[in-house]
């Protein structure tokens, strides 16, 4: 998963330290968050509902 330059500057997290995360609590959760794409990332609905 690819974290925009964007997202990083908000949390001041490097784009493998995000992506390493958010990996780590799918596995927890054993549900994907994000439906991911080579120019895409969208929330799933449990995507969502962690979001909320």
């Amino acid at each position: 998963m690819v974290a925009s330059r964007k997202q990083q500057k908000k949390i001041f997290v490097s784009q493998p330290t995000l992506s390493r995360s958010i990996k780590n609590l799918e596995t927890k959760l054993k549900v994907d968050l994000f439906e991911r794409s080579t120019r895409k990332l969208i929330l799933t609905d449990a995507g969502i509902l962690v979001y909320q």
